[in-house]
């Protein structure tokens, strides 16, 4: 009685989170007006605000399929979703793999061991073999997609939990040109370059690239001086993006007198910071970024790293649909085609549910994490330090 009292409590406390549910457009669609699911009095299904007893069942077995938990942001999302397992009843299993045959041969092994559920972290390259092998053994309503959604055709094929990225490429460019003047003064802005670092390889790195995009360009900024460094030149990490950012500066020196950079994840950012900090110019540019956690631990250690500023996400509060919703679909009170109904782009055969988040900057990034993290705190999930 305690745990259902506990859970009912969670439940209601949740609804204070403040987490954003965007629609989700597909690439096909990602120039469309962004659209928000509207309120109404019925919770819906598979959300953090429906009250469920998980504990009136025995607890689902459920599997954590990725590439290693190598870097800062799926290796953070392992560590919500573990936090939040017991909570839901749940008996989870984190499986890392190292390549696409890796996630098949994941699954068929949790399938032959009669596993209830699967959270996987897709990867572009092998969602065509996931949804073949998923029709095969019929988990269509036993899995759920985090980080990146299931789009092998283009359009997002099955639910999951990822980033409001349209939102987000937004939001990067609207926060460089509302603080810009604080850092550069009142600069021409003819004298402006604008480099974009990314990874084509992905799509939902592509919608961001679009957003930001079509805000310069709401800016009236012109094409011929956007420039798009991409780190798939030389694999995802830091040190591509310190490689394609120097370069790319390097090769438009002569033409502009300040940078501002966009980088559409963490990783980037510090690539990028680095970049302009070993370049001198750090005082001649900006640099912001999609998510947070690597340079929050660089601003931790009292240095800014040559970052401006980065959209913070609590992974805990990212980490909270993935499991109800696929606990939804376990329970059969959803199918993969009819959860979270209102949050599916136009050209979508299935919804995601897109997270938002919060601006930081060296400065403030620690009120901005610890008012997210006392929230989830509040609902009895220990965050570890």
């Amino acid at each position: 009685m305690k745990k259902i009292t506990a859970l009912l409590l969670c439940a209601v406390m949740i609804l204070s989170l403040g987490v954003t549910t965007e629609v989700r457009a597909s690439s096909a669609s990602s120039t469309s007006e962004e659209s928000t699911a509207a309120e109404t009095t019925e919770v819906m299904v598979g959300t953090p605000e429906e009250k469920v007893d998980n504990f009136a069942r025995d607890p689902y077995k459920v599997a954590l399929i990725a590439y290693e938990f190598n870097n800062s942001l799926c290796a953070s999302m392992k560590s919500a979703i573990e936090a939040l397992a017991p909570a839901y009843n749940i008996e989870l299993t984190s499986d890392a793999v190292t390549d696409a045959d890796g996630v098949m041969n994941a699954i068929e092994t949790y399938v032959l061991q009669n596993y209830d559920g699967y959270i996987i972290i897709c990867q572009d390259e092998f969602t065509a073999r996931l949804e073949a092998l998923v029709e095969e053994y019929e988990l269509e309503n036993k899995w759920i997609a985090c980080l990146n959604p299931c789009q092998p055709n283009g359009y997002v094929s099955h639910p999951g939990v990822g980033q409001s990225a349209e939102k987000h490429g937004k939001m990067v460019v609207d926060w460089v040109f509302e603080n810009y003047k604080d850092k550069l003064g009142d600069i021409d802005m003819s004298k402006v370059g604008h480099i974009i670092c990314s990874y084509s390889k992905v799509n939902d790195f592509l919608i961001r690239d679009e957003a930001i995009y079509n805000a310069l360009d709401g800016y009236g900024v012109s094409k011929d001086d956007i420039f798009y460094a991409d780190t798939a030149v030389g694999g995802f990490s830091t040190q591509t993006a310190v490689d394609m950012v120097s370069a790319t500066i390097s090769a438009h020196a002569s033409d502009y007198d300040y940078f501002f950079i966009y980088n559409t994840c963490d990783d980037f950012g510090l690539g990028a910071g680095n970049a302009v900090t070993t370049m001198g110019i750090e005082d001649k540019t900006m640099v912001a970024c999609i998510q947070a956690d690597q340079v929050i631990a660089k601003w931790e250690t009292g240095d800014k790293a040559g970052v401006d500023g980065a959209i913070y996400m609590s992974n805990y509060l990212y980490a909270l649909p993935v499991v109800t919703g696929l606990i939804a679909l376990m329970d059969g009170r959803a199918t993969w085609d009819t959860l979270w109904p209102g949050m599916r782009g136009e050209n979508d055969t299935a919804s995601t549910y897109g997270v938002s988040g919060e601006y930081c900057t060296f400065e403030d990034f620690e009120e901005v994490r610890e008012s997210i993290n006392d929230r989830v705190r509040a609902l009895g999930v220990e965050i570890p330090a």
